[in-house]
């Protein structure tokens, strides 16, 4: 399902980040912030971005149609997630 309404939370360590995403995963209607992309950027196994797209809309997305994730600001993931964003099909220019 596609989200209706999508956020990031941005983090450093050591910030109180887990304790956050865990507290809106209990609740079951903020969204599921997690670090997903992490092992994608890792092994870049998948070249199918349509298909990792739709991935992280099923575990990211809460009933409701709220999608959350989670993710650092540390080089060079950070740089790498902007640029897979952009690649997505369904990403606005």
């Amino acid at each position: 399902m596609k989200p209706k309404l999508s956020y990031t939370i941005w983090f450093s360590q050591r910030t109180g980040s887990t304790l956050l995403c865990k507290a809106l995963q209990a609740i079951d209607v903020a969204g599921n912030p997690g670090e997903w992309l992490y092992r994608w950027l890792e092994d870049q196994h998948s070249s199918n971005l349509t298909e990792l797209q739709i991935r992280l809309w099923e575990i990211g997305t809460t009933q409701n149609g709220i999608f959350g994730l989670k993710h650092s600001f540390h080089e060079p993931h950070f740089g790498q997630l902007l640029e897979l964003f952009c690649k997505f099909p369904d990403c606005p220019p």
